[in-house]
């Protein structure tokens, strides 16, 4: 029974597949399979059965529409579904949804659906906003009328109202993935929420299902909780509105009598059936007819947060039409204006007739400084750790790429990496922190060990939204790119290493500079390190560069410098290299002389299936050979595409 003539209009694809009954069906599937395994790993039931359990859960062999009249006449998805698992699974039958409910299966799989439908929001949604953040950029200092109360105010321009739209599509998106941190966890209670019959084991099994199924483990069920569904509810409207916010105002501005902005002109869309001249702003009227259904979808949600006793009645069945409609409205606005924003025709002269005959003057106040500010906070993150740090970062390129962790060298700041940014940031999201006491990231009070700069990198991750990147680190950073991948594997994808090693330099050596830097200043080891960089022919075809690197590092704190050559001083990677699991390729410089060929060569083959490259270049390969090395980067972290 298909109903995509009411739906598809107002839906993706993408979404209405995320929450079809099929996607529903393997959802709580994909539970009673984690469940099966969590109970034989608590020893509740035997392996062997839950291997059997599981690979009944891969292929149940059920027919959707009478699964769906079964559900109808029970009440609920469970009864019929775990009747019809037991009566497949023979002498395992007992052990089928064994200390379960039927609101664990339920909630469960609607927490899958939710998270698969907050991926492809997030992705689409960020997506907008890159490219409202190009019309800002572009359109900083276009003015134009502005109007409040619908009427002739006074100018600002069309990068500020670009801005401003960007601004609320960023913030409606943070906010769902906040409540998305609470509201997405398993459910596991059993009948009453006490998970009886489970020999002490409740909370074990509840997070080796979180564990497999990606979900969160709560420290107790919510049954008759629906705060975090409420929340979900609220975050999604809030979208909706924010992307309305959008498509009211563009509509106004296409306007016959405005007409200062329109939709991208496209075969067949727009038209109208009984006047051939005009162009309506088609994908505006989907996203304003979302923003129009879905306050009144959260307040139903709203309207059954008080929940009868243990497991209400009534209450907590609503919500998963209810939730499902309101991400189906969600991703079907931000589709129709993806295009829309993508494709903007903006008229300069008239937003300059109209301003012009308005009489307001020109007088746009800080607008362009705004939109500045607006831009570089959404390209800039700045985050305080647990021991009083604040780390600072940059973030570049498109917000739905495969993100790209960038960890530059002892004495340098993330500038290092700008032949990298210019040449790859289309294909990135590149996240480039200053390490600690390096450019804008405060000299650290106390002291710095290799394993306290990687766990910077986590915070800057986790800060940045980013659950798992690529990483490529040169020199200092290349030995935080290795504690990553041994200490914090699941949050590391593919690996660069450049000009580094699992041991860089010695104890002595260390110390010795170390207390030269405290003593005298940086001007004490600035030409050596200098000169170290750089091999002497680039320094001769490059004299700015070198110098620029040269006053940069005089000019950077000698306590930053000096307590990261401490955290060098105490590395040594050398014996846990082997548990490098990421695909790694090894980059060193023909000409280096802090990490010379040889110790490039014992670090590729200290790490299994590791590639190395060998440039001809000294210390900082990235700025000597771009080319060559740009190329190897996007070759080595494309490859698995």
């Amino acid at each position: 029974m298909s109903t995509l003539l009411r739906d598809r209009a107002a839906a993706s694809v993408a979404m209405l597949e995320i929450f079809s009954d099929r996607a529903l069906l393997d959802a709580a599937m994909r539970f009673e399979s984690a469940l099966a395994g969590a109970l034989a790993a608590a020893g509740l039931i035997p392996a062997d059965a839950a291997t059997r359990l599981r690979a009944l859960c891969a292929s149940p062999g059920i027919e959707i529409e009478a699964l769906a009249t079964a559900a109808a006449h029970a009440g609920t998805l469970a009864i019929p579904l775990v009747a019809h698992l037991r009566a497949l699974a023979g002498d395992d039958a007992g052990f089928v949804h064994l200390g379960s409910t039927s609101q664990d299966l339920a909630d469960t799989a609607l927490m899958l659906q939710a998270s698969a439908g907050i991926d492809l929001i997030a992705r689409d949604l960020a997506r907008l906003s890159d490219a409202l953040a190009a019309h800002a950029r572009r359109h900083d200092g276009q003015l134009m009328t502005g109007r409040t109360l619908l009427q002739a105010a006074l100018p600002v321009t069309f990068g500020l109202k670009a801005a401003q739209w960007m601004c609320g599509l960023d913030q409606a998106l943070a906010r769902l993935r906040r409540e998305a941190c609470c509201a997405l966890a398993v459910q596991f209670g059993g009948a009453a929420g006490t998970r009886a019959g489970l020999a002490g084991h409740g909370a074990a099994i509840a997070a080796t299902i979180a564990v497999e199924l990606g979900l969160a483990s709560p420290a107790l069920p919510w049954h008759g909780r629906r705060d975090g569904i409420a929340g979900l509810a609220v975050s999604l409207a809030i979208v909706v509105g924010a992307v309305g916010k959008v498509a009211r105002d563009i509509a106004l501005l296409a306007q016959g009598e405005v007409a200062e902005a329109f939709e991208p002109r496209t075969p067949g869309r727009g038209g109208s059936s009984a006047l051939a001249h005009k162009r309506n702003p088609t994908g505006c009227q989907v996203a304003l007819s979302a923003a129009v259904r879905a306050p009144g979808l959260a307040a139903g949600i709203m309207g059954g947060m008080s929940q009868e006793h243990e497991r209400g009645l009534g209450g907590w069945q609503a919500e998963a039409p209810i939730l499902a409609d309101l991400f189906c409205l969600a991703h079907g606005a931000i589709a129709a204006m993806l295009p829309v924003i993508e494709g903007l025709e903006v008229d300069p002269a008239r937003m300059q007739a109209n301003l012009a005959a308005a009489g307001v003057g020109v007088d746009a106040g800080e607008s362009e400084a705004l939109v500045a500010a607006a831009l570089y906070r959404r390209e800039h993150i700045e985050v305080r750790t647990d021991d009083g740090a604040v780390l600072r970062a940059r973030l570049v390129g498109p917000t739905d790429a495969p993100p790209l962790l960038l960890l530059h060298s002892l004495g340098c700041d993330g500038t290092l990496w700008t032949p990298q940014i210019r040449a790859l940031s289309q294909d990135f999201r590149m996240i480039v922190p200053d390490l600690r006491g390096h450019g804008d990231t405060c000299a650290p009070s106390a002291p710095v060990t290799l394993g306290r700069l990687g766990r910077d990198a986590l915070v800057i991750l986790d800060h940045a939204r980013v659950r798992r990147a690529h990483v490529c680190g040169i020199s200092l950073g290349g030995a935080i790119a290795q504690w990553l991948a041994i200490e914090a594997p699941e949050r590391v994808d593919r690996l660069v290493l450049a000009n580094t090693a699992a041991r860089i330099g010695s104890h002595v050596a260390w110390q010795e500079r170390e207390a030269l830097v405290r003593t005298q200043g940086m001007a004490a080891v600035a030409p050596a390190v200098i000169g170290r960089f750089f091999g002497p022919d680039f320094r001769k075809a490059h004299p700015d560069v070198a110098s620029e690197f040269l006053r940069r590092l005089v000019s950077m704190p000698a306590d930053g410098y000096a307590a990261c050559c401490a955290a060098l001083r105490d590395a040594d990677l050398t014996a846990r290299l082997g548990a490098i699991a990421s695909p790694t390729l090894v980059i060193g410089g023909s000409h280096d002389e802090s990490t010379p060929p040889a110790l490039a060569e014992a670090l590729a083959a200290g790490i299994a299936g590791a590639r190395l490259l060998i440039i001809d270049a000294a210390h900082l390969s990235n700025l000597e050979c771009p080319a060559v090395f740009n190329d190897a980067l996007r070759e080595h972290l494309l490859e698995h595409l």
